[in-house]
């Protein structure tokens, strides 16, 4: 959703080469706002530049890609009937960038859409009596409400959100541990050092 320039309405962005009125976002100090397309622009350009100057920040290329195709369009656009397994959540689609530019700047909360990565049974309406096919993808949660109701939607990101607790928690506990192996070990390496030097000024 674009909304009018905080330094007030009909008021354009900073940037010469740009009209802009409306935005989705705008950054910058007061009486020098900048349209969240030339805020990313920016950050794009400077990132260039830090390249070509040898500079410790490097540009890299994107790997943002269309998503490719490999479910026939009929499949694709099949409404989930049962969901088996939750695998993730995110906000935000980074294949919706058009540019690099679009990466640069934080999202708007306008702009965020919750979806769930999914592993379900999904039916096409035109195969009657069809028990359907499994699929992964991702659906908004407002396609699960409609096509699964909230109640079971609710069920299912309850037990999702409780495995991952689990797993989370077993992971940080797991790089704790190795980070304190590896504490323990350059001690002991620093240790041995310091016993073979005295051993060597005695002689």
């Amino acid at each position: 959703m674009s909304k009018a320039n905080p330094d007030g309405e009909g008021t354009e962005c900073v940037r010469e080469d740009c009209n802009s009125t409306m935005a989705s976002n705008w950054y910058g100090k007061k009486g020098a706002k900048v349209c969240r397309a030339c805020y990313g622009k920016l950050n794009q350009r400077r990132d260039s530049a830090a390249a070509t100057t040898g500079s410790k920040r490097v540009s890299i290329e994107s790997p943002i890609f269309e998503q490719p195709i490999v479910e026939p369009p009929l499949d694709a656009a099949a409404p989930i009937k049962k969901i088996v397994k939750i695998i993730g959540a995110r906000l935000w689609d980074p294949s919706k960038a058009l540019e690099p530019a679009d990466l640069r700047v934080p999202l708007a909360e306008d702009e965020e859409e919750l979806e769930y990565l999914i592993f379900g049974q999904f039916v096409r309406p035109d195969l009657k009596d069809s028990y359907g096919f499994l699929s992964t993808r991702w659906l908004t949660a407002e396609h699960l409400v409609e096509h699964i109701g909230l109640g079971l939607l609710q069920t299912a990101i309850k037990e999702w959100e409780s495995g991952l607790a689990a797993r989370r928690s077993a992971k940080l506990e797991e790089l704790v541990e190795a980070a304190a192996a590896e504490r323990e070990e350059v001690g002991e390496g620093r240790g041995a050092a310091a016993a073979a030097g005295s051993g060597g000024e005695e002689v």
